[in-house]
């Protein structure tokens, strides 16, 4: 139990205050580029959630139910840009949102991300 708790909610103890600021500025950061950068959640053109280009770049990979999926990878980002902006389930969180930029970078973007 302890194991899965260390896992989940982690943490070092006895950092110092400055390693907590840095720490903390880089979930706020993190989490608010995940939040926000491609505008795929929020509302865009009065459409919340995936747009239509999105759901079509997610059906030419080859997933089966692009919807799904789209919403999967909208949601993944936003909320876990959320989780890590305060500190809560960061690591789950981050291994998902590890998971949906992995695809977008190796999949969509074949290692072009530049």
């Amino acid at each position: 139990m302890d194991l899965i708790r260390t896992l989940l909610f982690g943490g070092i103890v006895g950092n110092k205050v400055n390693i907590d600021v840095a720490l903390l500025l880089l979930r706020i950061f993190v989490g608010l580029a995940f939040m926000t950068i491609f505008e795929k959640f929020l509302p865009r053109d009065g459409l919340w959630g995936p747009q239509p280009w999105f759901v079509s770049d997610v059906a030419e990979l080859g997933f089966p139910m692009p919807i799904f999926f789209a919403w999967a990878a909208v949601l993944s980002e936003f909320f876990g840009g959320l989780l890590m902006m305060l500190g809560f389930m960061t690591r789950p969180a981050a291994f998902l949102n590890c998971i949906v930029t992995g695809v977008a970078a190796f999949l969509q973007h074949q290692g072009d991300v530049g």
